[in-house]
Order: C-alpha cells, then sequence, then structure tokens
C-alpha cells in the first residue's frame, strides 16, 4: 500500500508567529514552560519567575491558535 507525503501547512516558516515571552539571562540553563488548556500565559507568571530568579532561562509559550489552529 502506497502512502502519500503529506503537503506542508505553510509554505515559509518565517511567516509563522509563535506567542511566547522570555524571561532570565540566555545564558542560563533554558526551561521551556508550555501554557496548557485552561491557563493563561499571566497565570504562569508567578512561577516563570520564580524559575528566571533562580538562574534559569525560561521561554514561556503558549500554543493557542498556533498555525491557524
Amino acid at each position: 500500500m502506497a502512502v502519500s507525503a503529506a503537503s506542508p501547512i505553510v509554505k515559509n516558516s518565517k511567516d509563522m508567529k509563535f506567542d511566547v515571552c522570555l524571561h532570565g539571562d540566555s545564558q542560563n540553563p533554558c526551561v521551556i514552560s508550555i501554557v496548557g488548556t485552561g491557563a493563561s500565559m499571566n497565570s504562569m507568571m508567578p512561577i516563570v519567575q520564580g524559575l528566571a530568579e533562580r538562574n534559569l532561562f525560561v521561554i514561556n509559550y503558549n500554543p493557542r491558535d498556533v498555525c491557524g489552529t
């Protein structure tokens, strides 16, 4: 059975926009925070700031509405 390749969702990844906030020094070890269903980036702020204060670089990512979903 032949499997066809899926076509790309976007033609150029430069056109994609991501909802991220960066906290802390980018030279420090990195933690990626992915906001889950029912949460907002604002509600995660105390946790994210606490991690940054502990010498971590935090990327806070909100996947909501990514790529037109």
